[in-house]
C-alpha cells in the first residue's frame, strides 16, 4: 500500500538534516587542544611542537607531531584516515589517504625508539588509535 500525503518530501527551501557519527560527536565535546597536557606516560607541549614518552623526546615531523597529538586527545578513540588527514593536513584534498599510513609508519618507529612499541593499535578497516593506559 502507498503511503498518501506529503511526508518524506522536501520543499526547494528545506535543508536536509546531516547525520554525525558518535566519534564526530565525541569529537566536538572534547576539550580545545591545550599548549600542554599529558595521557598516560606520554606529554606534549603544543607551542614547542613537542610530545615526550616517559623522558624521552620523540623525534618528529610537523605531521608527525599532528597525527600523534591528536591520537593523544583521545586515547582508545578511533580515528579514521580521513578525520586524521581533516585535522591534521593543511591540504587534505591534495594528499593520498596512504600518507596517514607512511606517518603512523615513522610515528612508530619514534615510539618504539623510546620504548612504547605498542601505543599506536590499528583498527582494520577503521583507523588507529592510542591504546588506553593498561590495555
Amino acid at each position: 500500500m502507498m503511503a498518501t500525503g506529503s511526508e518524506g518530501i522536501m520543499g526547494k527551501d528545506s535543508v536536509p538534516a546531516t547525520r554525525t557519527t558518535k566519534a564526530e560527536r565525541d569529537l566536538a565535546d572534547a576539550p580545545s587542544p591545550g599548549s600542554e597536557g599529558e595521557a598516560g606516560e606520554f606529554r606534549w607541549n603544543d607551542a614547542e611542537m613537542s610530545i615526550y614518552f616517559r623522558e624521552h623526546r620523540l623525534a618528529l615531523s610537523p605531521y608527525e607531531f599532528g597525527t600523534l597529538r591528536l591520537l593523544l586527545s583521545r586515547p582508545g578513540m578511533v580515528f579514521s584516515r580521513e578525520m586524521i588527514m581533516d585535522r591534521v593536513w593543511t591540504e587534505p584534498e591534495d594528499s593520498f589517504d596512504r600518507a596517514v599510513d607512511t606517518v603512523i609508519k615513522n610515528i612508530r618507529s619514534a615510539l618504539r625508539k623510546a620504548g612504547a612499541e605498542d601505543a599506536i593499535e590499528t583498527r582494520r578497516g577503521l583507523g588507529y588509535c592510542i591504546r588506553k593506559q593498561g590495555d
